[in-house]
């Protein structure tokens, strides 16, 4: 049932992109709650975050442009 719903609903691009953000994206604050204890520096904490969320996001976005790319054609 869920996946006729998102067959439907979701394009090939839009669900590749959505996987490739999750190999990039911290999974859970505890991850974050990690580095901050281990590093004991709110600024490596900070920069790890935005690297991992800018990553998820431009690996999402090129994820999602290429295979528009290949299914349009």
């Amino acid at each position: 049932a869920l996946g006729a719903a998102l067959n439907q609903s979701w394009s090939l691009p839009v669900a590749m992109a959505y996987l490739a953000w999750f190999v990039y994206a911290p999974q859970c604050i505890s991850t974050i709650a990690v580095v901050r204890r281990e590093t004991n520096s709110a600024k490596s904490t900070l920069f790890f975050a935005v690297y991992l969320f800018a990553l998820a996001y431009f690996a999402a976005w090129a994820t999602y442009t290429i295979t528009n790319m290949i299914v349009s054609n």
